[in-house]
């Protein structure tokens, strides 16, 4: 029965003592606390098995034939994979040197023989805390370093990739300021176009590093509503075609009942404007792009296609890694947290996502969504 003063139920402990009497009162000791007992008697056995299958805490003999526990130690922290684990030395030595021979090889603590139950329970409870406090600054340590990552790469993103855009907006306007009253309003018109479409790029550029810091921190929510997926379709294919140049088409086909589906809007438009925008960025002028929907009342499929410069074999493992750009991009702008972003969008939703592509030729996305 479980022990009210356990905090750490089911926490995984390993015994290894030759003894068989002391291997069975310490894991009956144990296992009638809640926790989840392994025991073995022997050294190499014991490597084995914690490499297999990580405990959080090992109890350790120190006298066993073939191969005593210091040495079982010592075998633990050199290796990457066992090092953080904690031991426990048991014996029924009670001199300081081998207390001290027990710190020295990386023992956290030492229990004399015979054992006092509370004492065992006392000390197995305190290094279970300080690993589990461990592991959390650890993770904590890690997410910190990809946060950093993230705000270098976006510093890095923002010296270089936003200049361009940048560029034309001060030269357009120069342009405008100087020579207004001499253009046409059809010349109007398109150097103001060019200056909305220049600050559109900034604007997704900026959201979607937003975007993938909030997704890295945990703070995107699923938040599903019911809406029009081709009405929205359509409002997302007008907002990207601010930005393509007159002559490339959007060709939209919706088939099935798409007018009431239940999915998270936000994320939506996150995977159809990222995928729409590369597809348009990524291809030729006068080739056109197809986005194709069909609902059939539990999923949604998605299939976006272009004839573009499609994706180099070695790059297609690595498409979905957070700014992660193709070798055959060249000079087209872009932060390379697009399809990072479409990812972690499709897998929120609990659907898929898959691709077809062959350089010189073309890519399809095919990304599926369950929807109530």
């Amino acid at each position: 029965m479980n022990n009210p003063h356990n905090v750490y139920p089911n926490a995984d402990i390993m015994i290894v003592d030759d003894t068989l009497p002391n291997l069975q009162v310490l894991s009956e000791m144990l296992t009638e606390r809640g926790y989840e007992v392994r025991g073995v008697s022997d050294g190499h056995m014991a490597l084995t098995a914690i490499r297999a299958e990580l405990p959080d805490l090992i109890l350790l003999d120190v006298q066993m034939p073939n191969m005593n526990g210091y040495e079982v130690c010592r075998q633990l922290k050199d290796d990457e994979l066992t090092r953080d684990v904690p031991v426990i030395f048991i014996s029924a030595l009670d001199d300081v040197f081998d207390k001290v021979r027990g710190f020295d090889v990386g023992g956290v603590d030492y229990i004399t023989k015979p054992f006092q139950i509370e004492e065992v329970l006392a000390r197995v409870e305190s290094h279970l805390a300080l690993y589990r406090l461990q592991k959390r600054l650890q993770q904590a340590l890690i997410r910190e370093m990809e946060v950093n990552e993230i705000r270098s790469r976006f510093l890095s993103m923002a010296s270089h990739d936003l200049r361009n855009p940048l560029a034309v907006i001060l030269t357009t306007t120069d342009l405008l300021s100087r020579y207004a009253d001499k253009m046409s309003e059809e010349k109007k018109n398109i150097n103001f176009d060019k200056i909305r479409a220049q600050v559109q790029i900034m604007v997704d550029m900026l959201d979607d590093v937003l975007t993938v810091g909030k997704v890295d921190v945990g703070k995107v929510t699923f938040t599903p509503e019911v809406f029009d997926l081709e009405a929205f379709c359509q409002i997302l294919i007008e907002e990207v075609s601010i930005v393509i140049d007159k002559a490339q088409k959007v060709i939209f086909t919706c088939t099935g009942e798409c007018s009431r589906v239940m999915m998270d809007k936000g994320l939506i438009r996150h995977i159809v404007s990222n995928l729409l925008s590369n597809a348009v960025k990524y291809s030729p002028r006068n080739e056109p792009v197809t986005l194709d929907v069909v609902c059939d009342g539990h999923k949604a499929v998605f299939r976006i296609q272009d004839q573009g410069i499609g994706i180099p074999e070695d790059d297609q493992q690595h498409l979905f890694e957070t700014f992660y750009r193709a070798a055959n991009v060249g000079r087209i702008a872009g932060t390379g947290l697009g399809l990072s972003i479409v990812k972690q969008s499709v897998d929120i939703h609990g659907g898929s996502i898959e691709f077809e592509s062959a350089e010189g030729i073309g890519t399809t996305f095919t990304i599926t969504i369950p929807y109530r």
